[in-house]
């Protein structure tokens, strides 16, 4: 990805799928059927915030980080996050792969555990579509 395409992650994305797909395993949603989000890109500064429905009647659960990001070799989003609804990522750096197809961006996390895959480590993937 140039320069010019990374000019293209500014602005503002809608989740549209965030899946798991552990090693050798079926994948799944990662955050139940229908997680809502957004991925809102500046100049120089993200903020990323995904809620999942609770049970009946209980508040949604959360995720969300900020921080100055950088990309790397075109295809690494290196976010620096300086505030996270988990606290052990505030000072750390997140990295996800990158890839834009027409409206829509794909991000990829490392590979990694995922409470409900235990054993199997793998992927996520979120889908978001561009809203502005």
């Amino acid at each position: 990805m140039s320069d010019e395409a990374a000019d293209r992650l500014v602005g503002t994305w809608r989740l549209v799928s965030a899946r798991f797909e552990p090693d050798g395993a079926a994948a799944f949603d990662m955050y139940g059927p229908d997680p809502d989000g957004r991925l809102v890109v500046g100049p120089v500064h993200l903020a990323v915030i995904i809620t999942m429905p609770g049970s009946a009647g209980a508040a949604p659960n959360l995720i969300a980080y900020s921080g100055r990001y950088r990309v790397e070799a075109g295809r690494r989003l290196v976010t620096a996050v300086d505030l996270a609804s988990m606290p052990a990522w505030v000072g750390t750096e997140q990295a996800r792969e990158i890839a834009i197809e027409g409206d829509h961006l794909l991000l990829r996390t490392p590979v990694g555990p995922h409470p409900a895959s235990p054993g199997k480590p793998g992927s996520g993937i979120l889908t978001l579509r561009r809203e502005a």
